[in-house]
């Protein structure tokens, strides 16, 4: 049986990745078409050659990567140059988009691009959500989360088609002018009725489950103490628009997909015996192939030297090849870690 394909768009700074974000911890799994993009202009990837041709070597940092900021500021202001770019990059994405869809593991998968009504996967979709913000929200969060110039912001909110024409066009509209609270109970209420609707269910597995909110308040106390921050909650609808978390009661789990790699990002308490840290990453061994990630990363404080070789793990700074090693650096920098910090299990 083919996977429920849900399209999400919206125009830029509305809420997407937030609201991917709750529906990858719901079990769907999630498709991030501009990663896919930004993947391909990676030294030796489809688009960057072409790339180059079309818009100059000067594009270039000293480590052969385009500069996507500086590109960025090109094609915002000027249609042509965007169309251009667009014709160079879509044909990939689609073909990488189209691979992970056929073969997904699980019974709903989630496809999040800005340019969805655009393009023929729309029609590929099941149903289409388009996430909906206010303009000087989604000027403010550019600002205040990409640190783009108000100046800058408001020319790339301004390059884009009306967010009415995407909202006339789609089965569910998720407003994020709200609460993370309001918007995870939109995105919820949604997916439920999807999946009663098709006679779906995500395939949970015992002990470790993902977090709902009638179990918020017992688990608040022991966030607070690990993350003094976390106060309120929605903080933890905060924090579940960001990660990917799963409990088996005793033992809270955070971890996340990126670029084809799955990172444990912590568990509390930190300090556990062998055998709860075998359950935790047989069990995210088992979402990075849901999720087809290319290894497991864990954080080298958490895993002793003997534990890591007997489960598998190789020191994180054994080198990787072309963009692969390039994705790798990256998502582990976001992170604050370097690769010596790291074990890595490859899939």
């Amino acid at each position: 049986m083919k996977p429920y394909l849900i399209g999400v768009t919206g125009n830029i700074a509305s809420g997407k990745s937030v609201v991917l974000q709750y529906l990858e911890n719901a079990g769907a799994l999630t498709i991030d078409a501009d990663l896919i993009a930004q993947d391909s202009y990676l030294p030796g990837n489809p688009a960057w050659r072409p790339i180059l041709d079309r818009f100059g070597e000067d594009l270039l940092r000293a480590d052969g990567q385009i500069n996507r900021s500086r590109l960025g500021r090109t094609v915002f202001s000027d249609p042509q140059a965007l169309t251009d770019l667009e014709h160079i990059v879509h044909p990939y994405v689609f073909e990488r988009i189209n691979a992970l869809y056929h073969s997904a593991g699980t019974p709903i998968v989630v496809v999040e691009a800005i340019k969805l009504l655009e393009t023929d996967l729309a029609n590929a979709c099941d149903e289409i959500w388009t996430v909906s913000a206010p303009v000087e929200a989604r000027v403010q969060r550019l600002i205040e989360t990409r640190g783009l110039s108000e100046k800058d912001a408001r020319l790339r909110v301004a390059s884009q088609s009306p967010e009415e024409d995407k909202i006339c066009r789609s089965q569910r509209v998720i407003s994020t002018a709200g609460s993370f609270q309001d918007v995870y109970n939109q995105v919820a209420e949604h997916l439920a009725d999807i999946l009663s609707r098709n006679h779906l269910k995500f395939d949970y597995r015992e002990p470790w489950l993902p977090l709902h909110p009638e179990k918020f308040n017992m688990v608040l106390p022991k966030l607070h103490n690990a993350m003094p921050n976390m106060v309120a909650l929605e903080d933890i609808y905060r924090l579940l628009s960001r990660t990917n978390l799963l409990t088996d009661h005793a033992t809270i789990v955070l971890f996340n997909h990126h670029h084809h790699l799955t990172l444990l990002r912590r568990s509390i308490p930190f300090n556990l015996e062998f055998e709860t840290k075998q359950s935790i990453l047989t069990e995210l061994n088992r979402q990075a192939s849901l999720h087809q990630c290319a290894a497991l990363i864990v954080n080298q404080l958490w895993l002793t030297k003997t534990e890591a070789k007997r489960l598998g793990f190789e020191p994180g700074d054994y080198p990787l090849k072309g963009s692969e090693s390039l994705i790798y650096q990256e998502v582990l920098r976001r992170q604050g870690l370097l690769p010596g910090e790291v074990y890595r299990k490859a899939f």
